[in-house]
């Protein structure tokens, strides 16, 4: 059983297990675990710096993603992957509450990455560095370094061009009913015969 007593009062209580294992969590999970504090419906702007460069991931006002200045259209797959991996990036372990970048390896990040939000708020940057097999974060809003899973590397490391959308054609084969194919001799016409 679990039992409780106010400390001016002679009478022993019993209580709630589940109130008594309330009390028996570290620090660590009482923490905040999220090292970015945006919101996906907030976010504008994303600009990841890494090994392959720079490039820019911009919201248009149809709220579609597009890469850089030439407005390059994004693979929905691809950059929604990179996206849930930023704005969802938790702590492992608290590796330091003092900003002690050097150790870390974070006063050289291998990855930085800035989030520009639509409301008025100041852009959040977050920089990340391996050393080892363990991999380091911090946000420059955020005092503490805080240890994350290595597997996010695989979607932080890819470039600009791994996030372009290299479809010729987007549409939805069930609503297809012809294809047309043109050849410089002659021409090719199929015909959906039926539902299938």
């Amino acid at each position: 059983g679990a039992y409780a007593r106010v400390s001016n009062r002679p009478q022993i209580l019993k209580i709630n297990r589940s109130l008594f294992n309330a009390f028996q969590k570290s620090l660590f999970e009482l923490r905040n675990k999220s090292l970015v504090k945006t919101p996906k419906t907030d976010l504008k702007e994303l600009e990841i710096q890494n090994g392959t460069g720079r490039f820019l991931g911009l919201k248009t006002s149809e709220d579609k993603w597009v890469i850089g200045r030439e407005s390059y259209p994004t693979d929905p797959t691809n950059w929604n992957k990179l996206l849930n991996t930023v704005l969802n990036l938790k702590a492992k372990e608290v590796a330091s509450e003092k900003p002690d970048l050097t150790s870390f390896g974070l006063n050289q990040p291998q990855i930085v990455f800035t989030l520009t939000t639509t409301v008025d708020k100041p852009k959040e940057t977050v920089m990340l560095s391996q050393k080892g097999d363990k991999l380091f974060a911090k946000n420059d809003s955020i005092p503490f370094v805080y240890e994350v899973a290595p597997e996010v590397l695989a979607d932080l490391k890819l470039g600009e061009k791994d996030f372009r959308d290299r479809h010729l054609t987007q549409f939805n084969r069930f609503n297809v009913h012809k294809i047309t194919i043109s050849r410089s001799d002659s021409q090719t016409e199929l015909t959906k015969d039926g539902a299938v």
